[in-house]
């Protein structure tokens, strides 16, 4: 783990991203379906720690690229 401070993001070597701005759309499709594969059927919780994007930002642009990525699974 890199233990510098969180005060510099670009001098990390990895940082929190928004989801969908870090891992892809293969990673979160495969992720959603081991959720649905095991029959966990509740709240998605949304973390948002991205230095790059402000709270509201964020979580608004994470939000929409969940949906986005669950409703391609629920249609199967």
């Amino acid at each position: 783990m890199d233990s510098r401070t969180f005060a510099n993001p670009a001098e990390r070597s990895w940082n929190f991203r928004t989801v969908g701005k870090g891992h892809g759309d293969e990673f979160w499709t495969l992720f959603f379906n081991a959720l649905k594969e095991i029959g966990y059927d509740d709240v998605l919780s949304i973390e948002n720690e991205d230095p790059y994007d402000t709270f509201e930002q964020g979580t608004i642009d994470a939000a929409k690229y969940a949906l986005t990525v669950l409703s391609k699974i629920t249609k199967n």
